[in-house]
């Protein structure tokens, strides 16, 4: 009797007993079943040296500057590019065959953003010395807003000319309508062995006319400081910068003997000297914020790891489509058990669709897996986040949709880092970067002064233009009317320059007619 009693009583506790040792072992079990679904998925890029030690020739292959558009020698060159750092090959480019100089050149750059910063790895660019093969050009493709300092630095200009949009109002705060100051460039004499930041340089403005202040730039992007005695940098080249708004611009070339028949300069514009937005505003506008954003992203990172801008272009239709067959998905039913039914049903015939999309396009070895059944896994988290969308928020997001991290022609791109909704970089009230949407009255008077700024630039040896759309920088709105201008402008002020002469880079984001028209029957 009280063996059976003590029995009874234990049993409560001997079934909590299994019941913890039966959690902790699917604890266990499904631990393991991640770790290894995490590493078999887990994609860890290579560091950017390795990619430039190890795998030089497919890289070289893209960077190759093309010699078809100077088709006669009274033709001015002129390049559209994507990304800022890609005008690099085209310049030196122009240097080797002899339309600019080697060293001491003159740059107009015609932006809204200086452009100014140093590069991550200083230690990669020819020190104070033209590049001598592709691959020494190429690895001073870093950053877009780094190309600047390194062509500078291997001695290609000697004067830089940054002419500025007075509507970014903060950059009016800090520099004023005119400002100039002459560079002295070297190496830091103290730096340690094998240092990423080997070069200092030394100020001369009308604040020091007497003595000059030299620093040492180190850390990302040369924000890190040091204020150095001049003893402690070798100098080695010599450069003029001048920072002023377009309305200055203006006011110098009336004058007169602001620039010069006598100087080899390269033109550079970037399309944003327009305008600059926030490239994810329509995503915003629709209710789809940072953290369903991110929930979007996640599967897209392990399905596409494009190799070059075709594969960029393939994913993006893929994903257009994805979203059109989202779009028009209208549930017979709203009992719950027949809606869950129709869903996995059209789950299913997505997925077929998708793999037989990427087979028939070619594009198989941009996918991150090698396995179809992982390939439609990722797909169906994808599709199971876009069907609780609204029609509006598919629209949006259809309109946005994917690009590559960066440009495949830097040397930190990898295929690895995969694809991103093209939403750009910066988010309204949380970047350094100044936003301003301009009307079309404003890019026609934005137009009228650069019109005014080229009839007074003498004939420029070469001619680049940045499109900066995949960073999300140039309003999309209007990137044909500001496109047309810039080219309007050239052929108005430059007899030589022909617009059916232009070339357009292969690595455009959405190609030669631009990202918005990507979608639309050529």
């Amino acid at each position: 009797m009280a063996k059976g009693l003590l029995s009874s009583r234990c049993l409560p506790y001997r079934i909590l007993e299994l019941t913890l040792i039966l959690c902790m072992c699917w604890v266990l079990f499904t631990t393991v079943c991640w770790t290894w679904f995490l590493w078999s998925n887990f994609k860890v890029p290579s560091p950017a040296h390795n990619i430039v030690t190890e795998n030089p020739k497919s890289i070289l292959e893209i960077q190759h500057v093309p010699s078809k558009v100077n088709r006669s020698n009274s033709q001015i060159p002129v390049y559209i590019v994507e990304e800022h750092h890609e005008v690099l090959p085209y310049w030196f480019g122009a240097a080797k065959r002899g339309l600019i100089s080697k060293r001491g050149n003159t740059l107009v750059h015609i932006d809204a953003h200086p452009d100014s910063a140093l590069s991550g790895h200083q230690d990669w660019i020819p020190p104070f010395r033209f590049p001598e093969s592709e691959m020494e050009i190429f690895k001073m493709m870093q950053e877009n807003d780094s190309f600047i300092m390194s062509s500078v630095i291997t001695g290609l200009f000697n004067r830089w000319i940054f002419i500025w949009s007075s509507w970014d109002t903060d950059m009016f705060q800090d520099i004023g309508h005119y400002f100039k100051v002459v560079v002295e460039l070297g190496h830091f004499t103290d730096v340690p062995p094998n240092s990423s930041f080997p070069f200092c340089r030394c100020f001369r403005t009308a604040i020091f006319k007497r003595n000059k202040e030299c620093v040492h730039f180190s850390g990302y992007r040369g924000m890190n400081e040091t204020v150095i005695e001049p003893s402690r940098c070798d100098i080695k080249f010599t450069y003029t910068l001048e920072q002023l708004t377009e309305k200055n611009a203006l006011e110098r070339i009336e004058k007169g003997d602001w620039l010069t028949k006598d100087e080899n300069i390269v033109l550079d514009i970037d399309e944003d000297f327009y305008g600059c937005e926030a490239a994810v505003q329509p995503l915003y506008d629709v209710g789809i914020f940072e953290e369903e954003l991110n929930t979007i992203k996640e599967p897209l990172y392990y399905l596409f790891c494009p190799r070059n801008a075709i594969d960029e272009r393939s994913f993006d239709k893929i994903f257009h489509f994805i979203t059109s067959m989202v779009a028009d998905f209208t549930p017979s039913t709203k009992d719950e058990t027949q809606l869950r039914a129709e869903r996995r049903q059209f789950i299913d015939k997505v997925g077929e669709e998708f793999l037989q999309n990427v087979k028939t396009m070619g594009v198989e070895g941009g996918m991150c897996s090698k396995i179809d059944s992982k390939r439609t896994d990722y797909l169906r988290l994808l599709l199971f986040k876009l069907l609780k969308l609204s029609e509006k928020q598919i629209k949006a997001l259809s309109e946005i949709g994917l690009c590559l991290v960066m440009t495949p022609r830097s040397v930190l791109y990898n295929p690895l880092y995969g694809m991103r909704t093209c939403d750009g970089y910066n988010r309204p009230g949380e970047s350094m970067v100044f936003f301003h949407t301009p009307t079309i009255e404003e890019i026609n008077q934005r137009t009228k002064d650069l019109k005014q700024i080229i009839s007074g630039i003498p004939d420029p040896k070469i001619v680049t233009i940045c499109r900066s759309m995949r960073d999300g920088y140039t309003p999309r709105k209007f990137f044909h009317k500001i496109e047309s201008d810039v080219l309007e402008s050239l052929e108005q002020g430059y007899s030589r320059i022909n617009r059916d002469g232009i070339h357009y880079d292969s690595q455009l984001l959405g190609g030669r007619n631009g990202w918005p028209d990507r979608h639309k029957p050529l």
